[in-house]
C-alpha cells in the first residue's frame, strides 16, 4: 500500500493472486510459549525476531508460529536452524537468533559467587 505523505490517503494498492499449488513467502508473527529454565535461574528472555519468513502453500501457513522455550538455559539462544514446523520452510538465515536468555547483572553476580 502506498499512502499520501501528508494526508495519509491511500494512493496505490498492489494485489497478488494466490494459487492452491504454488507456495508463497510471507512473514508470520512469533509467539513464545513456556517458561525458560534460564529465566528461572535469573536470566531475561528476549525476543529478537518478532516475525519469521516462511514459505508454504497458503493453506498450510499458520496465524502465528509458537515456539516452546522451556529448555532454553542461561546464556543460550534459539536460532532459525533449531526450529522445525510441519509443512513450513523457514526462509530466514539458519544462524539468525529468534530468542535468547540473557544474563542479568544479578545472575552474573550469583554465577561469580558460585565459583
Amino acid at each position: 500500500i502506498q499512502f499520501h505523505p501528508v494526508k495519509d490517503n491511500i494512493l496505490h494498492i498492489d494485489l497478488l493472486e494466490v494459487f492452491d499449488n504454488k507456495p508463497v513467502t510471507i512473514e508470520v508473527p512469533v509467539k513464545l510459549d513456556g517458561h525458560a529454565e534460564g529465566v528461572k535461574a535469573g536470566g531475561k528472555l528476549t525476543l529478537s525476531m518478532k516475525k519469521i519468513k516462511v514459505k508454504a502453500v497458503y493453506t498450510q501457513i499458520p496465524e502465528r508460529v509458537v515456539i516452546n522455550v522451556d529448555s532454553l538455559g542461561l546464556g543460550k539462544t534459539m536460532q532459525i536452524g533449531d526450529l522445525h514446523f510441519e509443512g513450513l520452510e523457514l526462509v530466514n538465515a539458519k544462524n539468525a537468533v529468534v530468542c535468547a536468555v540473557q544474563l542479568t547483572r544479578a545472575a552474573r553476580g550469583a554465577q561469580a559467587n558460585a565459583q
